[in-house]
């Protein structure tokens, strides 16, 4: 019990610096851009791109808060029987303009009709590894969604022949504020992970050259569904 609560204690602190870090930078950018602003605006003049790149900056930290509270304080779980297809099909429509461009077909093998789980959280799970699936994939690819029962347990994945996770980072694409993106808060997949934790399911990852990349979620089948 202890060792737990240093533990979550030991994390909150590691997520604080991190925070810290991560709100500084642009809030330095910030401070900068509006002291040239001034200068500019007591000779009379205003540059559009300094007020751009403010509300940019300002955007990206109202980003990274939302992430953060939706992290730290995930909305609890209310399972049903949630239909796979609709929420698949959701998220299709969401991205379908992303997967117009790039020309990336979708291949459907579902199985099951619905899952034990939060629709609203496993909406959210599905719209963000979908979204990193169209991002990672190449011009004229396909991206494939499966759903099947196996062992007592239900399996959806997402997989990509896009771009390969390195080995070295498969272990740490989980953790908060880990990212590998020029944009972007690393906080996506550990959202997606403890979304999943909440609906007592886990979240996996696989990536290779010869087989590409693929999440999956795993939910076992209990007497409560």
């Amino acid at each position: 019990m202890k060792n737990d609560l240093s533990s979550n204690q030991k994390e909150k602190e590691n997520m604080l610096a991190q925070i810290a870090h991560e709100i500084r930078n642009p809030l330095g950018g910030i401070e900068l851009l509006t002291n040239l602003s001034k200068e500019d605006l007591a000779k009379g003049q205003v540059k559009e791109e300094y007020l751009n790149k403010i509300l940019s900056e300002i955007h990206g930290l109202k980003s990274l808060i939302t992430s953060f509270l939706n992290y730290s304080r995930p909305s609890p779980s209310v399972p049903s029987h949630t239909s796979i297809p609709q929420v698949i099909n959701e998220v299709k429509n969401i991205f379908q303009n992303d997967m117009n461009r790039k020309n990336i077909q979708l291949k459907l093998e579902i199985e099951t009709p619905s899952v034990w789980f939060d629709d609203n959280h496993l909406k959210q799970v599905i719209i963000n590894l979908f979204s990193n699936a169209v991002e990672a994939a190449n011009f004229n690819s396909e991206i494939a969604i499966k759903s099947f029962i196996n062992n007592s347990c239900n399996y959806i994945s997402i997989s990509n022949s896009g771009i390969v996770i390195p080995q070295e980072n498969i272990g740490k694409i989980f953790n908060p504020f880990f990212t590998t993106k020029k944009e972007g808060t690393g906080l996506g997949l550990a959202i997606c992970k403890k979304l999943c934790s909440e609906n007592n399911a886990n979240l996996y990852v696989e990536s290779s050259h010869e087989h590409g990349t693929k999440f999956t979620i795993v939910k076992e089948i209990n007497n409560e569904q």
